[in-house]
């Protein structure tokens, strides 16, 4: 029953955005791209975020092109999703979002593609004119061993842009938690890692 209200949940809050033009005009837990992050949290508490990730792979690359990721995890603030991954561009004091990811993590992998499919129909609908591709379950790249696997679909739109859904099934000794994740990536981004990152 509560996974059931999770898929009404984010379908209902997808379909009252079926006449929007482009991704800046949905939000994942209020949060929009190309705002400032400066707007739904303060300076100190990014600053700490970054600082945190130092060291540790969450910058894409090392010139002022470059993307990086924060994650930010705070279940009693959100109402759908257990965590945010924003994408930033090195060096941007203004903060600007490139890319939003809304994540529900899942214990048993089968709740996520269950998920995966009800969204992604609702997906087929509000983005009937993008061109979706499909990437059915193959090994994940992060994972060296190849036991853990993403399945995923891209709505790759006509400006550049990407919405996305993926699951991910890791492996045990990943111990990492399965998730199922929401992507809005705008042309730059979704541009830069095709060319930089996966080229």
């Amino acid at each position: 029953m509560k996974r059931l209200l999770l898929i009404l949940i984010l379908t209902f809050s997808f379909q009252t955005l079926a006449k929007a033009d482009d991704i800046r005009d949905f939000e994942i837990e209020g949060v929009s791209v190309e705002a400032s992050l400066l707007d739904y949290f303060n300076e100190d508490e990014i600053i700490d975020k970054i600082n945190s990730y130092k060291n540790k792979g969450f910058i894409y690359g090392n010139d002022k092109k470059a993307f990086y990721a924060l994650t930010f995890k705070r279940p009693e603030r959100y109402e759908k999703y257990d965590g945010l991954q924003i994408i930033l561009k090195s060096n941007d004091k203004k903060y600007i979002i490139y890319a939003l990811v809304g994540e529900i993590y899942h214990k048993d992998i089968n709740n996520c593609y269950n998920i995966f499919d009800e969204i992604e129909d609702t997906f087929d609908f509000l983005f009937k004119d993008s061109n979706k591709e499909e990437k059915l379950k193959r090994p994940h790249s992060f994972d060296k061993t190849g036991d853990s696997t993403t399945t995923d679909v891209y709505y790759n739109m006509d400006n550049g842009d990407v919405v996305a859904l993926v699951c991910t099934d890791w492996s045990i000794e990943m111990n990492i938690s399965d998730s199922f994740r929401v992507e809005l990536l705008t042309d730059e981004f979704a541009d830069w890692l095709n060319n930089v990152v996966y080229k």
